[in-house]
């Protein structure tokens, strides 16, 4: 397969829509951080270098040492900055999360912009910007906003805040979020409305819609998967959910524990429930006793919960009554400890690979 035959995607589309927030999401080396950088230069070169942009990431270790300097090497590479700012610079510097135009002669001199042309925020030391304005700012990019791993504690909030400090008081700031298919239960799906829009589209399929009352509005986009393939997909070429979203863009979801094929639950090997509140999903988890072994089995509930004020709920929020609890992994009483107990001996067992992640998500949270 000849590298000639792919085609990577462009923002342009969905940016073209204006609208407070555009989310992009699809398989990985689809060329979604690319276009991104080449847009946000596109708009610094259209406002005479007046604008800046922003590129958010979960961790400041993305920005650090070769990370940072190398985040524009493939515009370098193919002559795109040159081509972008018509040949008035060739390269980019960047130090201090801090990133500046560069133009390189033939005698080895190099000419640096006065001002650095976009900006580096880390999520987990927004702290440290909090004082600062930024009101050059006209586009932020949020690279790898949904992930397979771990997300920080309360993110969304803190998401919220990097972009309140950007923002300040200002409604002219367009703010791109750049997603691998790698999980539907993330914060980010939940916390903005859009799981369910999400989870139904597919590849191709752009949605754009309002959301609240202060005229926000959203876009969202399943980009469409190369039909011509990629020459790495030989090396891809497996029936896992990791593989077929590297390939095509599909959803990976992860394998989790399920109940062996010989074991029957029945009413009366229950021995205790307790719920866990994930988002708008409730969790019921049960404590098995059956041929003298103990685990836990989480499934879905699909009906309210009947006694809010005497079962054993888990959910993310504080909540007074002495039944509520938020982290299940750092227990206070005899109760807890056994319920962690099942969790950290690997003694849980999943309705599906769905229910699995709903979990992972809530203990995520905690950690």
């Amino acid at each position: 397969m000849s590298q000639s035959n792919q085609t990577f995607y462009s923002v342009d589309k969905l940016m073209a829509l204006d609208t407070t927030y555009a989310i992009s999401m699809g398989e990985r080396s689809r060329g979604k951080t690319y276009s991104a950088l080449c847009y946000g230069i596109k708009g610094v070169v259209s406002s005479n270098y007046k604008n800046k942009f922003a590129i958010i990431r979960r961790w400041d270790v993305d920005f650090q040492g070769k990370r940072g300097k190398t985040l524009f090497d493939a515009l370098v590479a193919n002559n795109e900055v040159s081509k972008l700012t018509n040949n008035k610079w060739d390269s980019v510097y960047y130090y201090g999360g801090r990133w500046w135009f560069e133009k390189h002669s033939e005698d080895g001199k190099k000419e640096r912009s006065e001002e650095p042309f976009a900006y580096a925020f880390a999520l987990n030391t927004f702290e440290h910007d909090k004082s600062t304005s930024y009101p050059d700012i006209k586009f932020i990019c949020f690279d790898e906003f949904i992930s397979r791993f771990q997300y920080l504690g309360d993110e969304f909030n803190v998401f919220l805040n990097v972009i309140s400090t950007i923002v300040r008081y200002r409604d002219d700031v367009r703010v791109l979020m750049l997603g691998n298919t790698v999980s539907m239960e993330n914060p980010y799906f939940h916390e903005m409305g859009i799981y369910y829009k999400a989870k139904s589209m597919t590849p191709g399929q752009t949605l754009k819609f309002r959301h609240g009352d202060s005229g926000m509005t959203i876009a969202l986009e399943f980009t469409d998967s190369n039909e011509s393939g990629k020459p790495s997909d030989i090396y891809f070429d497996f029936k896992t959910s990791g593989a077929e979203m590297i390939t095509s863009g599909a959803w990976e979801i992860g394998k989790y524990p399920r109940l062996p094929f010989w074991c029957k639950i029945l009413p009366k090997d229950i021995v205790f429930k307790y719920f866990v509140l994930v988002y708008d999903e409730i969790l019921q988890c049960e404590v098995i006793h059956k041929d003298n072994i103990f685990f836990t089995y989480v499934h879905k509930k699909t009906t309210p919960l009947q006694d809010e004020n005497n079962d054993l709920i888990f959910s993310f929020e504080q909540d007074p009554r002495f039944n509520w609890r938020c982290d299940i992994l750092r227990p206070y009483d005899s109760v807890g400890k056994k319920i962690k107990y099942f969790f950290t001996s690997n003694s849980v067992f999943y309705q599906s690979n769905e229910v699995g992640e709903l979990m992972n998500t809530y203990l995520q949270h905690f950690m």
